[in-house]
């Protein structure tokens, strides 16, 4: 269940009120009229099934109270009542099944923004990923990859291209940024390292058999990278974070990124071309594989549970 917090100018409140209790989905409705300050309205408070959490927003924004009040959205733990229990079996679908629009892209419109918390990541990510691939260690590859926050802003451009928002050329940069300090990143501590005598002086930088797949894209590859962004897509969409630390591991974007930059310092330009087209691979299979599974499971989902389709101009 989630509990809809709703601020409404005090002329609209009777009808947001009828709405509301024309929506089968909705039960538990209160109103505190005039308790408001800013904006000034009144409260109306609802407990809304999942499987109608985007029919009942798209209805209070109708009224344009996204834009004269407010409209928060909370997850209840659990809604113990008649009308509850009422409402779930009147709501077509599964809530598991439910996307929640408005709490994707709050979340993805943050992702796609870069920050320095995501800059540092993005450095620390790629530091242990280059020692990986000098140490050939598959050990600090895995590391690089949990740690690196690369998904964040890919899924931010997925749902920006897929929902038709502004913020995707912005997401897109915060991307191209982040892994272009990553391949710096890496580049700067290959050469210091091996300006300190860290690196031996016949260290060949393809010449790797644990991680050696970092910098050998095939079809495979790109299976992988699809199935890993179906399964983020789904992940991140059902507010399951904690799933996200599988798919993470199975891309190597990071990986790749700071094969690149070692390989840069070392002027070995065919491995080097090997970890950009895996990179390549990665990127643009996760965010296609994204797309398309934000785009069944929506038209799915609405099928399923009648209305229309969520995605508005």
């Amino acid at each position: 269940m989630l509990q809809v917090r709703v601020i409404t100018p005090t002329h609209l409140t009777a009808d947001v009120v009828e709405r509301l209790r024309d929506e089968h989905g909705a039960t538990n409705i209160t109103v505190q009229p005039g308790t408001a300050i800013e904006p000034a309205g009144d409260v109306v408070i609802v407990d809304v099934t999942r499987e109608r959490g985007n029919a009942v927003v798209e209805d209070l924004v109708e009224f344009r109270l996204d834009e004269l009040g407010s409209i928060s959205l909370v997850t209840l733990e659990a809604s113990t009542s008649v009308g509850a229990r009422r409402a779930e079996e009147a709501a077509a679908g599964h809530e598991l099944d439910a996307l929640l629009w408005e709490s994707l892209e709050e979340n993805s419109r943050a992702d796609a923004r870069g920050s320095i918390t995501f800059a540092a990541l993005m450095m620390l990510a790629a530091l242990i990923a280059s020692i990986g691939v000098l140490l050939d260690s598959p050990v600090l590859i895995i590391g690089a990859m949990i740690v690196g926050p690369e998904y964040g802003p890919l899924m931010a451009l997925a749902i920006a291209v897929y929902r038709r928002r502004g913020y995707a050329l912005t997401a897109l940069g915060t991307l191209a940024w982040g892994l272009a300090a990553a391949v710096a990143t890496a580049a700067t501590a290959t050469a210091l390292f091996r300006a300190i005598g860290e690196i031996p002086s016949g260290f060949n930088s393809s010449d790797r058999f644990f991680t050696a797949f970092v910098t050998q894209p095939n079809v495979l590859s790109a299976v992988v990278a699809l199935a890993a962004g179906i399964a983020g897509t789904i992940a991140l969409a059902q507010g399951r974070e904690s799933s996200l630390a599988g798919v993470l591991i199975s891309v190597t974007t990071i990986p790749a990124a700071a094969a690149l930059g070692v390989d840069i310092v070392f002027g070995d330009w065919g491995d080097a071309g090997g970890a950009a087209l895996q990179l390549t691979i990665n990127l643009v299979a996760i965010a296609v594989a994204s797309v398309a599974t934000l785009a069944v499971h929506d038209r799915a989902w609405r099928r399923l549970g009648g209305g229309e389709l969520s995605v508005r101009p």
